[in-house]
């Protein structure tokens, strides 16, 4: 299908050589997020130009079939986050200084490092309690079902806006080992890494889902809100299980980054035949 200006589809104005890549209602992210997160991208790698026009309500709605009300509202979104400026008799203009901090995790670490200079982050403790291990926990801590666990959650924000999330879970006798107390403040690997425990290993498994309830709260982001979820199981010099636990990260606040050694070697599938 072809646009009144022979264009295809989803390509506006000055981007004509960049699509716009479609919404999609049956995705548990909500209409306006994914407008959002469309438009938050563009900014981003400079699609608009530094203090530059963005295309008006009317046109993004019509390029991502969507209604004005949703862009209206994602608007307002970046609105909020700083990233544009709305204004009557002059629309919506990039603002300036919009780009969001950026966190970067290495699977070669146990703590996620700022990837830009002069970002500082924060960590707020929202619970310390103990709890009986569960079988999803106890299973990854090689624990038997009911066993006593230190559990604590906290939130990590970097320039006021939360970032991650995590839920912590460490055995009583090894926490009472290591000194954590209901009061403690500080993530568990930074606690070892503070008493000297260096030599420390950990197992990660990475996946992307949808924000519940409480991740949501937390992160100051909508339920269904795409994040990235991490699991995580940190080991002691003996190799066993001292730590479970559980991240969650805001998508648009946090990448992955993944260092080897040696050359990289892509996988080839050869179809089989029955000469082979």
């Amino acid at each position: 299908m072809q646009s009144k200006a022979g264009q295809p589809p989803h390509v506006v104005g000055g981007d004509r050589n960049k699509l716009w890549p479609p919404v999609d209602a049956s995705l548990p992210t909500p209409l306006y997020h994914q407008v959002f997160l469309t438009l938050q991208e563009k900014i981003r790698r400079g699609d608009f130009g530094a203090d530059g026009q963005l295309p008006s309500d009317q046109e993004i709605a019509d390029r991502l079939e969507v209604s004005r009300i949703t862009v209206k509202r994602a608007l307002q979104e970046l609105a909020a986050r700083k990233m544009v400026v709305r204004g009557r008799g002059r629309g919506t203009v990039v603002a300036p200084n919009s780009g969001l901090p950026i966190v970067r995790g290495s699977f070669d670490g146990l703590t996620d490092s700022v990837l830009e200079s002069g970002f500082g982050t924060k960590i707020d403790l929202l619970e310390t309690t103990s709890v009986p291990a569960s079988p999803s926990v106890a299973h990854r801590m090689e624990v038997s079902v009911g066993t006593p666990m230190h559990r604590s959650k906290w939130r990590r924000r970097i320039e006021g806006q939360p970032f991650s999330f995590f839920t912590s879970f460490v055995c009583e006798s090894v926490a009472e080992r290591f000194g954590v107390n209901q009061e403690e403040t500080l993530p568990f690997a930074l606690v070892l890494q503070s008493q000297g425990y260096d030599r420390l290993m950990s197992g990660q498994w990475i996946s992307a889902t949808a924000a519940e309830t409480e991740v949501a709260a937390v992160l100051a982001v909508d339920v269904g809100y795409p994040v990235l979820r991490v699991e995580r199981v940190m080991h002691d010099e003996q190799g066993d299980p001292i730590q479970y636990l559980i991240g969650f990260y805001r998508s648009d606040q946090f990448n992955w980054y993944i260092r080897s050694e040696g050359p990289f070697v892509g996988t080839v599938v050869k179809k089989m035949t029955e000469k082979d």
